[in-house]
């Protein structure tokens, strides 16, 4: 009887928990089957108690080896010996076959080797032969991903043998789980498995037993697909003898619909059972019903073992991968990918950011993969606009129907929507740049955003939407919670960014703001506009995010709404309360790790706890990264931390990494300077603080702060006098007066030197030289001693800081 994909999926779990028992015990186990699997009962009869359907032969008396016990096979022991192999050690069984590592000792060639035994029901006397023929066509296959098949035969007991390639090694997914490899690095390796799979088949030969624990991974990395012994030879004009005697290789999990119904096998067979592999690989769970999207079934360990968070990885996977992975496991074999290479094909085309072949091919959906491949070169001319105007349809649709909800609900439900910007003087081309500036800011802002899985969108508005009624409109229409509008103007030899939030449920204005770039530094930094740009919308989410959440009843905060308000409270107490609430609820919560981390990791250096705090500090940020790799919030933050353990390159790598996954962030140019002069390099940090105030004015305190240690490093004091007053004015760190004393005492202006010092020890009362040294949490950096000493130390002295 045809059987439905939900029945299908029903049999195979049941087939699983009865394959391995005897006769007597399937008859039992099919008397006692439940109610609710009835309509399965035939089914499950003909193949449980029916071996012709599953291509096992009866034998005729003639073809019994009458001295050979079935039980012989398994009595095997270490020590023993299988043809010219010792036997040292067992690798594994199942139902089919026993493994062991054996190792030859008949003075032939000197090798460790994976013994393979089959589990016999019935032995033929010419066995022998027959097998021989298969093994020679096996061993024809040749592949650096196909696990070598050396020799093969049968013992004077008639037991027959399969002596292949020993891979130590991992299953697939297991490898790929215990090394936290991301989506990426997961098909990638999948690749090298469907390449072994369709080089056997252009040989004509099927596997028939794909699964994870048939494809092992070496501690290097490389793939290798074992268990040939049981393929079918496509070209056979009937089954193999090792299939008539020892029967149809069967995985239920992992079996196509018609090799389950015992019905022929093709390409495709092994298509299904990659896809069920592939299933699993991405998103930790095997199907249960063809139909369900990987997106959907997250394993309850998939996100972290794949290094990030399950609202990312389900986005991930939503859309093209989902429609791959379905498409290979359709239920007929015709509606699958016809061989490995297409499903191959297919997956390297969703790496390359191109259509695949799995999803319909409708204009939107091309439009967004052509410009998400050349984000540079579109939207440069009159006709890119129509290009963007559909691109931010299509992405609109894409947002409401394959992304999930982020965390916080100031902007969970629906996306930020950037509408195209208007600029002067009207024409097609100024259109096209608004366009393109819309396009651009909303990939950045969506970039910067990331960390508490905001979702920013391109969108398409006609010209005449401008008023709150159009506005609101405008929100419905496009499903957003926030619409952010604006206009470029270029006059006066600067360029003039004027942006708003407006709430999309009322049309209304939330919030607005201003940016200008004078046209110089514009022109040494093309992309500074859009970085000023990003940084003050940043800003500005957060403030409305912010002000929305702490109107909001506390019980009523999800955890990443309780990181933002204890990043908006200056109470220290109740900022750890909801940090610790907030990691409670959720303890792989990116944004609670990294707030954690960061408040641990800038404790008092001469606190006792300093240094259990940055141990802490340093595995949450490392678990940050792990669970989101490509969060620069957590990249930022390990840089922090790093830095406070004392070890500057990584800091600095950890930093550039930051900056590279979000140059509108300023805070990490600022962090970048600090690092420089703490290895002895104070030049190089002073365009690092340039750069961070042209980005974002909100740091002028900070950066002028560390610029004036800059600057008195390099013994540049009159600079470093300016750059201290400057901060003095945002920054509260007692640091600027010290800075600032030292620099005045350097310069010889010992009244102001004096005015400096007085107020440091109001701040500091008792500050000495050793004070200084056990909050500082100075690096054993030749260079940089020297500068501290000759510019710093010797002015404090000057100034009259006693040493204790």
């Amino acid at each position: 009887m045809a059987l439905s994909a939900e029945q299908l999926a029903r049999m195979s779990r049941l087939l699983d928990e009865a394959i391995d028992l005897d006769e007597a015990g399937r008859e039992k186990w099919l008397q006692a089957l439940s109610p609710e699997h009835q309509d399965l009962k035939a089914a499950l009869k003909q193949g449980l108690l029916a071996p012709q359907t599953l291509d096992i032969e009866r034998p005729s008396a003639q073809m019994l080896d009458a001295e050979f016990r079935p039980g012989d096979a398994t009595d095997l022991k270490v020590g023993d010996r299988v043809g010219p192999y010792l036997l040292t050690r067992e690798l594994g069984h199942g139902g089919m076959a026993r493994v062991w590592l054996a190792a030859r000792v008949d003075g032939a060639l000197k090798r460790e080797v994976a013994l393979k035994i089959p589990a016999p029901n019935v032995l033929r006397k010419d066995l022998a032969e027959r097998f021989t023929l298969e093994r020679d066509i096996l061993a024809g296959l040749e592949h650096p991903n196909i696990a070598r098949l050396y020799d093969a035969g049968v013992t004077q007991e008639g037991l027959p043998y399969l002596v292949l390639e020993y891979v130590p090694g991992k299953g697939l997914v297991t490898w790929a789980d215990e090394h936290r490899l991301g989506i990426r690095e997961r098909i990638e390796l999948f690749l090298h498995v469907l390449k072994a799979v369709q080089y056997a088949h252009d040989r004509g030969v099927l596997h028939r037993d794909i699964k994870p624990s048939n494809v092992l991974v070496t501690d290097a990395g490389q793939v290798r697909l074992l268990d040939f012994g049981v393929a079918k030879l496509l070209q056979q004009p009937s089954e193999g003898s090792l299939t008539r005697v020892y029967g149809r290789a069967l995985t239920p999990e992992y079996a196509s619909p018609e090799h389950i119904r015992g019905e022929p096998l093709q390409p495709a067979s092994d298509v299904y059972s990659l896809g069920v592999m592939l299933y699993e690989l991405l998103a930790g769970s095997r199907p249960y019903l063809r139909a369900e999207r990987p997106s959907t079934q997250l394993g309850p360990e998939a996100a972290a073992a794949r290094a990030t968070t399950q609202t990312r990885l389900a986005r991930r996977l939503r859309g093209d991968l989902d429609a791959i992975v379905l498409k290979a496991l359709a239920g007929a074999p015709e509606d699958r990918y016809g061989s490995a290479a297409a499903l191959a094909d297919d997956l390297q085309r969703y790496l390359s950011g191109e259509p695949v072949a799995a999803r319909p091919a409708r204009l939107a959906y091309r439009l967004t993969k052509f410009t998400l491949r050349h984000r540079t070169g579109v939207a440069t001319t009159a006709a890119a606009a129509v290009l963007a105007a559909a691109v931010g349809y299509a992405l609109t649709r894409i947002s409401v129907t394959e992304r999930t909800a982020p965390t916080s609900a100031a902007f969970a439900d629906k996306p930020i929507a950037v509408l195209p910007f208007l600029a002067s003087p009207p024409s097609d081309e100024s259109k096209a740049r608004g366009l393109s500036f819309a396009r651009d800011l909303s990939v950045a802002l969506g970039r910067t955003l990331a960390h508490f899985d905001w979702r920013v969108i391109a969108s398409p508005v006609s010209e005449n939407q401008t008023g709150p009624a159009e506005m609101q409109n405008l929100g419905s229409k496009l499903n957003a919670n926030y619409l952010i509008s604006g206009e470029i103007r270029h006059a006066d030899g600067q360029t003039r960014v004027d942006m708003q939030i407006i709430d999309g449920t009322t049309g209304t204005q939330v919030w607005a703001d201003r940016v200008e770039t004078p046209d110089e530094k514009a022109a040494r930094s093309p992309d500074l506009v859009l970085l000023k740009a990003t940084a003050v919308l940043r800003h500005g989410v957060y403030k409305v995010a912010q002000g929305r959440i702490a109107s909001t009843p506390l019980n009523r905060l999800n955890p990443s709404e309780m990181v933002i308000l204890a990043n908006d409270t200056e109470d220290q107490e109740r900022k750890a309360r909801l940090y610790a609430e907030a990691r409670q609820r959720d303890p792989n919560l990116v944004p609670a790790l990294v707030a954690w981390a960061d408040r641990l990791s800038r404790v008092d250096a001469a606190a006792a706890e300093h240094e259990r705090n940055l141990l802490e500090a340093d595995d949450l940020s490392k678990h940050a990264i792990q669970l989101a790799p490509d969060d620069a919030d957590a990249w930022y933050v390990r840089g922090v931390v790093l830095w406070g353990q004392d070890r500057y390159d990584a800091a600095l790598a950890a930093n550039a990494k930051a900056i590279q996954l979000d140059p509108s962030y300023a805070k990490s140019y600022v962090s970048r300077a600090v690092y420089t002069i703490s290895i002895g390099q104070p030049e190089t940090a002073l365009p690092m603080l340039d750069r961070a105030r042209d980005i974002d004015s909100t740091v002028e305190g900070v950066a002028s702060r560390v610029a004036c240690r800059a600057f008195l490093s390099l013994g540049r004091y009159d600079e470093a006098i300016q750059s201290c007053e400057k901060a003095i004015a945002t920054d509260e760190s007692f640091l600027v007066h010290v800075y600032l004393t030292a620099a005045y005492a350097q310069k010889g202006d010992m009244a102001h030197a004096t005015d400096a010092k007085a107020r440091l020890l109001r701040i500091m009362p008792g500050f000495t030289l050793e004070t200084l040294t056990m909050h500082s949490n100075k690096p054993d950096v030749q260079r940089f001693r020297e500068q501290w000493d000759k510019h710093v130390t010797a002015g404090l002295r000057k100034a009259g800081i006693p040493e204790r």
